[in-house]
Order: C-alpha cells, then sequence, then structure tokens
C-alpha cells in the first residue's frame, strides 16, 4: 500500500490529481499487492504518453 501511494504522491507533485487511469491502477495495485502492478503502471503511463503523441500528430 506504501508504494501505490508513493506513486499517486509523485504524481501530485508533477502533474496534481491523479487521472482516473492512473487512480485505477492503483487500486488495482493495492488489490493484487504486487510489485508487478507497479511494472504495469510505469508501462500504462509510458503508452498513454505515446498515444497522446500520435493523436497530436494527426
Amino acid at each position: 500500500m506504501g508504494v501505490g501511494n508513493s506513486i499517486k504522491n509523485v504524481w501530485r507533485g508533477i502533474r496534481g490529481k491523479p487521472s482516473v487511469e492512473l487512480q485505477e491502477i492503483i487500486d488495482t495495485f493495492k488489490a493484487r499487492g504486487s510489485y508487478k502492478c507497479i511494472e504495469d503502471c510505469m508501462d500504462f503511463l509510458e503508452l498513454n504518453e505515446k498515444l497522446k503523441q500520435l493523436s497530436g500528430n494527426k
């Protein structure tokens, strides 16, 4: 649970309130209680950023 909260606090420090998607990832992390979910979160954020870049290039 501490790591999930850390992710949320870092995100808030950078971007303000976490997005709904990030909140869902944090909730999943808490439910699974696994460090694998941290990697999933990082992957999701990377993919989300790439999708935003692609959609901006239309």
